[in-house]
């Protein structure tokens, strides 16, 4: 039993009719970025990462495969939404300038 990263189609191009979220860059590498992400210990069921360039956040969908695994999903979101204190580590690591920090 594990996690499963699942794309969601509202998130891609072209956009699904009457679909509402952000849409993904082409390029992302979703998988590994969902593999690789920090959860959030003050909210728990959400997880963060980045590309250097984006800010992205991935969830549960409260589904579970045939396997026993959670479905997830992800999705870009802005700076301000990823908690500071991962935001910090992130520069730290050199993964974002310093000025995304402030969100």
């Amino acid at each position: 039993m594990g996690e499963v990263y699942v794309p969601n189609p509202r998130h891609k191009v072209p956009w699904q009719p009457g679909a509402r979220g952000t849409l993904c860059p082409r390029d992302v590498d979703a998988e590994t970025l969902f593999r690789e992400a920090t959860e959030d210990p003050q909210s728990p069921g959400k997880k963060f990462n980045t590309d250097g360039s984006h800010a992205y956040c991935a969830h549960p969908d409260n589904v579970v495969d045939q396997h026993g695994n959670e479905i997830w999903h992800g999705f870009p979101i802005e700076w301000k939404r990823v908690p500071p204190k991962i935001r910090r580590k992130w520069v730290r690591e050199g993964r974002i300038p310093n000025r995304l920090q402030r969100g």
